[in-house]
């Protein structure tokens, strides 16, 4: 038997050869490449999902509004007092609320008609200003099934 090949044999099969391997490699770093793409994307459409959510919640625009208090002129419609009650009266998903005392009584109103509403609403508040006999919107809020965490 004759196992000798001839150089076009040899010739064909490096070429055969060369190709396969080229072909692979381009097939591999295509499919890297489409990976990458689609996961890139997800990524993008993740992140944008995340700021439409967050403009849901609250939009742009009121992210970074100082406001202070004791308001002297709480009767105009541009004070402090008016915007908070403004902010607290746009709130579409939730309220986390960090409060000492609440004297207000619009703010308690606004709360306690966000939660029936269907908002979800949590309150932090210490155990002192809970059990002050003077302050009643605490015990309104627990009344009407609100959390209520103590620090």
């Amino acid at each position: 038997m004759n196992y000798r090949m001839s150089s076009g044999t040899w010739k064909r099969r490096l070429i055969i050869f060369g190709a396969v391997s080229v072909g692979s490699e381009v097939i591999w770093q295509l499919y890297r490449l489409m990976r990458w793409f689609r996961t890139s994307r997800a990524i993008e459409s993740e992140v944008d999902q995340k700021k439409m959510l967050r403009d849901a919640r609250k939009p742009p625009d009121l992210w970074n509004t100082v406001l202070f208090f004791p308001d002297e002129n709480a009767s105009l419609p541009n004070s402090s007092r008016s915007q908070f009650l403004a902010y607290l009266k746009e709130a579409k998903m939730s309220m986390k609320i960090c409060i000492y005392l609440a004297s207000l009584k619009e703010f308690t109103e606004v709360i306690r008609r966000k939660w029936a509403d269907g908002l979800s609403i949590q309150i932090i508040t210490d155990y002192d200003t809970l059990t002050a006999h003077n302050n009643f919107s605490c015990k309104d809020f627990i009344r009407a099934g609100m959390t209520l965490y103590l620090i």
